[in-house]
């Protein structure tokens, strides 16, 4: 006896491709970039940068060369690539500080408040969200400065 599917085969293909994930598959990383001359790290939260030594996003400087002035530049790595992502402008609001980051076909804009702790380290609280044209994930996020 056959067996006749009467379920279009296009309908399920369209069903799987929906389903799939479009967000940006931020990774964590454990070092700092050696492209970079890092200012900030940001993670899940301190403990994650001190502790298991996690990184989310780097924040700092590209130095090309002696004719160009350094590039300020965000970096994070998605699918397992690092993505650089060149300063475009910030902005202040009150105790809040914005950067905005844009290449590769992904916009990151970085919010965070600046505070100093006990050591009078500094210490960012904030997050990121990095968006492409299909979709955005958001991350609540603590960083300190560099010193990797």
């Amino acid at each position: 006896m056959k067996c006749k599917i009467k379920f279009p085969l296009f309908l399920v293909i369209i069903f799987i491709c929906s389903c799939t994930n479009k967000n940006p598959n931020v990774e964590i990383v454990r070092h700092s970039s050696h492209l970079l001359n890092c200012e900030k790290i940001f993670a899940d939260d301190l403990k994650a940068i001190e502790e298991r030594n996690e990184i989310l996003l780097q924040t700092g400087v590209i130095d090309t060369t002696d004719e160009h002035p350094p590039i300020r530049t965000a970096i994070v790595n998605i699918d397992k690539n690092e993505v650089l992502l060149t300063f475009e402008k910030s902005y202040s609001a009150q105790k809040e500080t914005t950067e905005i980051y844009k290449g590769s076909g992904y916009v990151l804009t970085l919010t965070y408040e600046m505070t100093k702790n006990k050591f009078d380290n500094s210490i960012y609280k904030g997050k990121f969200v990095i968006e492409t044209n299909a979709a955005k994930r958001e991350f609540d996020v603590e960083g300190r400065s560099c010193n990797l």
